[in-house]
């Protein structure tokens, strides 16, 4: 089918179009259209319909190419996160002052399933308890309100606690409680579990990490 001219053939061309094209698709799609990955789910499920422009812009991206498999489309797929502070408990910045520049640096997305327009990168400072991440890392987050209303059981998170003027950004693991989540310092010069307080802000959702190559 061609030219889906009904809401059923439509949302039986979008089916049978993503089903055939490689993971992460339907976050493409959606970053396309403008839109949020849920807008690309309410259209499958028929709560959403859609108008003659974004028709047209669903036909030519999977008329243009975009979804093939292989290196190149990940090629394509790599740059525009920016690089925005740096993550440490001894690191306190005035607002805005953890960024690395005025124009950020950019670097590849870490998981086409987000899309990109809504990930973030941060550098790491410091090296985990469990060493599972490393000084120097990338960190890769998507805003926490956009996929949680609450923080469950080994997410991981980015903490923004403000303090006289100043902000820093940390790493904690939510950890199950008695009765709710509760948040563990994921570095060794403070560890501890306790209830968020409210001078702490979630501000993203961990989604990957990266490790650059050094040459020794």
């Amino acid at each position: 089918m061609t030219d889906p001219r009904t809401r059923e053939e439509l949302i039986e061309y979008l089916r049978c179009q993503l089903e055939a094209a490689p993971r992460g698709a339907a976050s493409r799609l959606a970053a396309a259209l403008g839109k949020s990955r849920s807008v690309v789910s309410e259209i499958l499920s028929g709560k959403r319909n859609v108008n003659a422009q974004e028709l047209a812009v669903i036909k030519e991206f999977f008329a243009s190419g975009e979804t093939p498999g292989g290196e190149l489309q990940n090629s394509r797929l790599a740059g525009g996160v920016p690089v925005v502070g740096r993550i440490g408990e001894n690191i306190w910045t005035r607002p805005g002052g953890n960024f690395t520049s005025a124009a950020p640096v950019l670097v590849g997305a870490i998981d086409t399933e987000y899309p990109i327009s809504e990930q973030s990168a941060w550098t790491l400072e410091e090296t985990t308890i469990d060493g599972e991440l490393r000084q120097g890392d990338l960190i890769f987050t998507v805003p926490f309100d956009l996929y949680r209303r609450r923080p469950l059981a080994d997410d991981i998170l980015v903490i923004r606690t403000r303090s006289d003027g100043f902000e820093r950004f940390t790493l904690r693991r939510g950890v199950a409680g008695d009765s709710e989540v509760l948040l563990e310092s994921m570095f060794p010069s403070r560890p501890h579990k306790a209830r968020a307080s409210e001078d702490d802000e979630i501000v993203g959702l961990f989604i990957g990490h990266f490790r650059p190559y050094k040459k020794r």
